[in-house]
């Protein structure tokens, strides 16, 4: 109950300030898989361990951050980093995070259960998420990631965390499948797989967009997506064993697939996006941008400002790690004033979510918005 009154204390302090509240940061571009569905592909080519940002500069950072309620942390693989627990750590401490997320591809089952377990137990009043890439069962999980074993070692990276969410009262397991050409008849399937096999609370099926190298062999059709959505809705529902806030960010989830099939319909925002506002992200050499769709949107003449041609806000090495700083830039304004105009659209998943949970006006969409209700 405590530890449910700080968070909530937390979130009640975000709504009150101007700041970012919500952080994507990209730990690394390193990764060891090359799934065609990756928007990241480019970057985890090119990546760089020499250029990413050090302990030393998240601490900066953290500091100067001292309400992000959540942290998402992801590459590249999250996990290639091999002090993930000591950056998650500052940002409990510096930035006051409540809530953490460490998206993973499941492939490291021993150090990521040992991470978990430090982040878990240092950080008492988080919450930590962990979302296991799976998007099919066996081989075709395997073919979508193209590396055979890769689903093994997603199961047994399962039945580490499992096994340690029954020791610890703050960790939360989920999976997330990346909706593609590859698997989309196998699907449905997987949703009754995780369903039956797994002990967790929300399983997220993304819809493949941003820089894909070859989108025509990889997106499909957002019909299918809208069809799919809507007929797993209900099959994804499961017996909770956590406690109020874990159902309010499924709700969370609910409400965001109906925005997602809403843009699709109508390609325009339904509320002003909160991307460069309560929500940024950051990559591994130290660059802020508002939310990594808007670079493709202009790149294929889907969004067209008129006072800037890239979507950077700024380096934050360049502002003394100050990020509030960097976005209060000439650039980083006109950017985020862009954004706030419905310059650009799009089915960003984390840039709605925030949109909703940071934005009081919003708040309806958790009681009436739902994939079923959605036209």
């Amino acid at each position: 109950m405590l530890k449910n009154v700080n968070r909530a204390y937390h979130y009640l302090r975000c709504l009150l300030n101007g700041d970012p509240h919500y952080m994507i940061l990209f730990v690394t571009a390193r990764c060891n898989l090359r799934c065609p569905h990756c928007f990241y592909l480019e970057e985890i080519e090119s990546a760089a361990k020499d250029r990413e940002l050090k302990l030393w500069e998240y601490d900066k950072i953290s500091k100067g951050l001292p309400r992000l309620l959540q942290l998402t942390c992801t590459g590249g693989e999250t996990f290639v980093r091999q002090d993930i627990d000591d950056i998650a750590i500052l940002f409990y401490r510096n930035s006051n995070t409540r809530f953490f997320t460490f998206t993973t591809n499941g492939t490291f089952p021993e150090r990521i259960a040992e991470k978990v377990e430090r982040i878990c137990r240092e950080c008492p009043y988080a919450v930590i998420r962990v979302p296991l890439s799976l998007d099919g069962i066996g081989e075709i999980h395997d073919l979508v990631r193209g590396k055979e074993g890769t689903f093994d070692k997603v199961m047994e990276t399962y039945r580490l965390l499992d096994s340690l969410a029954r020791r610890v009262d703050n960790l939360r397991i989920d999976a997330t499948s990346v909706l593609s050409k590859l698997n989309e008849d196998h699907v449905p399937g997987l949703v009754d797989f995780v369903k039956s096999r797994m002990e967790i609370e929300n399983h997220t099926i993304l819809y493949a967009r941003g820089a894909i190298r070859e989108p025509e062999k990889i997106v499909p059709k957002k019909q299918k997506y809208k069809t799919l959505i809507q007929n797993v809705f209900g099959r994804k529902e499961k017996r909770y064993r956590f406690p109020l806030i874990s159902r309010v960010f499924v709700r969370l989830r609910e409400a965001v697939e109906a925005v997602i099939l809403d843009v699709q319909k109508k390609e325009v925002m339904p509320f002003p996006c909160q991307a460069g506002e309560s929500f940024i992200e950051l990559n591994e050499y130290g660059n802020l941008f508002p939310c990594e769709i808007l670079e493709t949107l202009i790149k294929d003449g889907k969004a067209r400002p008129k006072d800037f041609d890239d979507m950077w806000l700024g380096d934050v090495r360049a502002f003394d790690y100050d990020v509030p700083k960097a976005l209060s830039s000439p650039k980083a304004l006109a950017i985020r004033k862009f954004i706030q105009n419905k310059g650009c659209a799009c089915t960003f998943e984390c840039a709605i979510g925030s949109s909703i949970a940071f934005h009081p006006s919003n708040w309806r969409r958790l009681l009436t918005s739902s994939p079923a209700t959605a036209a």
